[in-house]
């Protein structure tokens, strides 16, 4: 093989190393936008897809994200499964403060606090009545529920005679549903 032929296979290679490199770099951030779309989604932040996740910039100006439009017309709509756009975290913390005033509520309770030993899948809320657990309730998707962590969480709860619902972020869970739910359990 000559100097030029070597050249060329060697050209070519670099050439195709960096086609690959730049198509593997853009479905990463394909990906990457795709994931924090999702995230944020569940937090109740929206944004385009592909653009920055970052603060409005100016004095005096003040930013609230734009809440999702229900993808149908409300009035053709059970209330019960209407879709008001905002995530279920935030539901339900309205509820909670609302209907369910006489209970506590906390955050991201350990399994641990309740008795068990080992790794769990914390729950997103743990409603209390005199420093009681009554109900824990887990909020999210597929990918939690699918795990052994969550398993362990539901098993632990069932241990402790404390009843464990969950809502699916993928679902409508409209305030009704929401409060339907919560005064089964609670009251």
């Amino acid at each position: 093989m000559g100097f030029l032929d070597k050249l060329i296979k060697n050209t070519v290679k670099q050439v195709t190393n960096e086609a690959e490199r730049d198509a593997r770099n853009a479905a990463n951030q394909a990906v990457g936008n795709a994931v924090n779309d999702a995230i944020n989604g569940l937090f109740g932040t929206n944004r385009s897809a592909g653009t920055a996740n970052t603060a409005p910039t100016g004095s005096g100006q003040s930013f609230s994200a734009p809440s999702a439009a229900p993808a149908y017309a409300e009035e053709t709509v059970d209330p019960m499964y209407f879709d008001d756009g905002r995530p279920v975290a935030a539901k339900l913390r309205e509820v909670l403060a609302s209907d369910f005033a006489a209970f506590t509520v906390r955050e991201n309770v350990s399994p641990t606090e309740i008795g068990g030993t080992g790794k769990f899948l914390n729950y997103t809320y743990g409603v209390y009545s005199g420093g009681t657990p009554r109900l824990f309730i887990v909020v999210g998707g597929k990918s939690e529920f699918g795990r052994r962590t969550y398993r362990w969480s539901k098993q632990q709860a069932a241990a402790a005679g404390v009843p464990l619902i969950n809502f699916w972020v993928a679902e409508p869970n409209s305030v009704p549903y929401i409060t339907q739910r919560l005064h089964k359990y609670l009251g």
